[in-house]
């Protein structure tokens, strides 16, 4: 996954899941449409020359109707690297997603969160939307053989998933032409924090379920497996497998005001501590820590100096 700035388009205050996990606090304060369609159309030519790449996103862009009004746009501007972050849910219309292709859409990010449709529907709330996104996954493995794109999926870990995770990365990997599957991790903050209890599981849990799934995944020394990334998680959960983790991109943001532009992405850095045991620990300043909110709940006594 690129790490460059890259310049984040927020095309939606919305979303047509209710993810238990769910981190953005936006929906508490949403941003009326027209002011983010007025701010897509001016970022969009404001920045171009300037910077390469752009990403489509939050809460769920496909509900914005001028989605592949700024996805041409964008492409009419020179911006090389084109992308879209989403529920995947209005991927199951191939028409669609032809369209998002054909205005120039070139990099694809889908969230699924379990091999299983009850599991899934349990954390989104809506009923049908595994069914819904895994269509979309079908008709976007059909597409790569038409459209040039890197198509990457996201698995966010939780108390309620976590477990499944070897199953649902044998059913992923199933699909052809995926680039990569990034294994994400809950940010206590918004829905999340407020289901704290039911969704937020200890983080050496899921660490150690990672690094088993992923051994087993090395023993079968499959050479055409895509690039698994891990985010959220510090490196002391993750003996043997400390190079897939990767952090949040520098990014301009809009959905604020222009003088806090850069606001989400330096809060989500801020939200981000070390402790003492990151003082004895060989990683030291490599690693970004824990966020702050998993911390003043549960505490250091998980975490080991490496």
């Amino acid at each position: 996954m690129p790490k460059e700035e890259r310049l984040h388009i927020f095309t939606n205050s919305y979303c047509n899941s209710g993810c238990l996990f769910c981190s953005d606090v936006r929906w508490t304060n949403p941003t009326p449409l027209d002011v983010l369609n007025k701010n897509a159309e001016e970022d969009l030519k404001r920045m171009r020359g300037k910077m390469s790449k752009v990403l489509f996103t939050a809460a769920e862009p496909t509900l914005n109707e001028k989605l592949v009004h700024y996805i041409g746009l964008a492409k009419k501007y020179g911006y090389k690297e084109i992308g879209l972050i989403t529920n995947g849910r209005k991927l199951k219309d191939k028409k669609y997603c032809e369209s998002l292709f054909e205005a120039g859409l070139n990099e694809i990010n889908v969230s699924l969160h379990s091999s299983r449709k009850e599991i899934h529907d349990r954390l989104t709330r809506v009923p049908g939307s595994f069914e819904e996104t895994f269509l979309g996954l079908c008709n976007l493995t059909f597409l790569k053989e038409k459209y040039p794109f890197s198509f990457y999926v996201n698995f966010l870990a939780n108390k309620i998933n976590y477990l499944d995770l070897q199953p649902f990365l044998k059913m992923i990997l199933g699909f052809k032409g995926i680039n990569g599957i990034v294994l994400n991790t809950v940010l206590p903050k918004g829905q999340a924090e407020r289901h704290f209890e039911e969704i937020v599981p200890l983080y050496q849990d899921v660490g150690r379920q990672m690094v088993k799934v992923l051994n087993n995944l090395a023993k079968k020394n499959n050479k055409n497996l895509p690039c698994i990334y891990i985010l959220g998680l510090p490196p002391c959960l993750l003996p043997g497998h400390e190079d897939r983790i990767i952090d949040y991109e520098s990014a301009i943001t809009r959905g604020h005001p222009v003088k806090d532009k850069r606001k989400l992405i330096k809060a989500r850095w801020e939200e981000k501590i070390n402790g003492a045991p990151c003082k004895k620990c060989r990683f030291g300043k490599n690693c970004a820590g824990v966020w702050a909110s998993y911390i003043k709940k549960r505490g250091w006594d998980e975490f080991k100096p490496v």
